[in-house]
């Protein structure tokens, strides 16, 4: 949250949306599969070279 501004979200609006709504949803402590489609929706949002690397193995738990 305190980054959100560092990053070239494609859709900033929807971006600040998600992560709310991932906020949220970490306060009810969820499971991965409550969490895993913001996740993955954030990262969508990100520039293909802004994106983690890695094995896209997201929120593996």
């Amino acid at each position: 949250n305190d980054n959100f501004g560092s990053y070239n979200w494609k859709d900033s609006n929807r971006a600040r949306t998600l992560l709310n709504r991932g906020l949220q949803i970490i306060g009810e402590n969820p499971d991965v599969d409550e969490l895993h489609p913001v996740v993955i929706s954030l990262i969508d949002l990100l520039p293909n070279d802004e994106r983690p690397s890695g094995d896209d193995s997201v929120l593996v738990g």
